[in-house]
């Protein structure tokens, strides 16, 4: 039940009191047909000013359901009965992948970042917690909720990519300009040995410090920040292109694929480990792989729901993919009908 405004109380008041008036007017002619104005008229409500704003069905949050009839009396179900999410039958023809055989970069790409946090997010986040404000150009370690303090297991970090996981060949193989590393406070924090927590962000701060600019100036261009996650996307989709064909002997591609499940999964792996989904040493990343070898889309879903936090996320864009019949529960996405 959703709560009234003052005005809309007002609104039903008037409506509801009109309602008694002639209601009582209709059982005093009933009982004496000769009473006065037993004619009855049209009853006219002149004061209610915000009648409007009570929109059919206010008493049911959600859709309005449509009458139905019973025993010839058109009645509305309990409001208490929620419709059920229609979800479209499974067929291949539903999903698009099966056809183009694509891989949707761009989806991928901006379901990553809504999740990892454009600049503004960033300055956000770094001025609640650390009191000053940072950016993806000026690099940043992303604050732990609990503590408020930078995440020891994180590092310099630009557009989400977290640089101490890497290493300089890797990136570069994925197509960053080698320019980009030869800043010496960018080698600090490289794989396999860069900087992380507390240390990174103080270094951060210390290497950007301006007076002119607000206490902090950008390290980086946007176009290297844009690179920098470029090559990063670029290895880590490689990756969960090998572990998926490898797992299922070669009979599930990535490519085919709903784009809703591709991002889910990417946002997965690139928040476990760059990538690496058979990697025996993240039990979450092996079971998962598990799940989407065996085609159990439906476990995967329940499995992610069931951690929290990002991974109900990624789960959220599988279930919609399941819902509009571009993912069966469990099954390969594009067996043949």
């Amino acid at each position: 039940m959703r709560k009234l405004t003052p005005r809309q109380v007002s609104a039903l008041s008037a409506a509801l009191s009109a309602f008694v008036i002639g209601r009582a007017h209709a059982v005093l002619c009933s009982e004496d047909p000769a009473a006065p104005n037993c004619t009855l008229s049209e009853i006219v409500i002149n004061s209610c000013q915000y009648c409007e704003e009570i929109q059919p069905g206010w008493w049911y949050e959600g859709p309005i359901p449509s009458l139905t009839e019973v025993g010839g009396i058109s009645v509305l179900p309990d409001p208490t009965d929620i419709p059920a999410v229609t979800t479209i039958p499974f067929s291949p023809n539903n999903n698009p992948d099966c056809k183009v055989n694509s891989i949707h970069n761009n989806t991928i790409g901006d379901f990553i970042m809504s999740n990892e946090g454009g600049d503004s997010q960033v300055e956000q986040e770094t001025l609640s917690n650390y009191h000053y404000k940072l950016t993806n150009e000026t690099m940043y370690v992303p604050p732990d909720s609990t503590t408020h303090q930078p995440s020891a297991g994180s590092g310099c970090t630009v557009d989400g990519v977290d640089l101490h996981q890497w290493h300089t060949w890797q990136l570069e193989a994925g197509g960053a300009p080698a320019s980009i590393f030869a800043n010496p406070d960018i080698k600090m924090c490289m794989g396999p040995s860069g900087v992380t927590g507390t240390t990174a962000e103080n270094d951060i701060y210390n290497w950007s410090y301006d007076w002119r600019n607000y206490g902090t100036a950008p390290l980086l261009t946007s176009t290297e920040g844009w690179q920098l996650f470029s090559a990063a996307f670029t290895e880590v989709q490689n990756g969960v292109q090998n572990d998926i064909s490898v797992a299922t002997n070669g009979t599930l591609a990535f490519a085919e694929l709903p784009a809703t499940a591709q991002a889910a999964i990417m946002d997965f792996s690139w928040y476990n480990d760059g990538g690496v989904l058979n990697n025996p040493n993240n039990t979450i990343a092996v079971q998962s792989l598990n799940f989407i070898a065996n085609n159990n889309w439906d476990g995967l879903i329940s499995y992610w729901k069931s951690l929290g936090g990002r991974y109900a996320i990624e789960a959220g864009e599988l279930m919609q993919a399941r819902k509009d019949g571009e993912l069966p529960p469990t099954g390969a996405p594009c067996a043949p009908a």
